[in-house]
């Protein structure tokens, strides 16, 4: 049973298929599935986008699809964390301070 939910939609668009064929050609049918998936695919793999820093400021524009009509407030975007966890951040900037406070020990001893 599990199998016709997946053969009767399929065997709908061999039948659709085959009349777009039959309207623009063998060859240009193909190619205009495959583009609509290629572009299909492309909008739905990135995730919701408002911002990417430039090289000189931000650059403004958004990649979100309603697909579907949401009841109730709009969801805030979430803010840009940096390039890690702030966590990690913390961690990392405490370790650069102990190498150049161990490197300075150093060059004050060497005089």
């Amino acid at each position: 049973m599990l199998a016709a939910f997946y053969s009767v939609p399929t065997s709908l668009f061999r039948i659709y298929g085959g009349v777009l064929s039959d309207r623009s050609g063998a060859r240009a049918a193909p190619y205009w599935t495959f583009g609509v998936g290629i572009v299909s695919t492309s909008m739905l793999s990135h995730p919701p986008t408002t911002i990417i820093d430039g090289i000189r400021k931000p650059i403004r524009f958004s990649t979100r699809l309603e697909l579907t009509k949401r009841g109730g407030r709009e969801r805030e975007p979430i803010p840009n964390p940096g390039p890690g966890p702030p966590q990690l951040q913390q961690r990392v900037h405490k370790q650069l301070q102990a190498e150049r406070h161990s490197s300075t020990r150093a060059a004050a001893r060497s005089q």
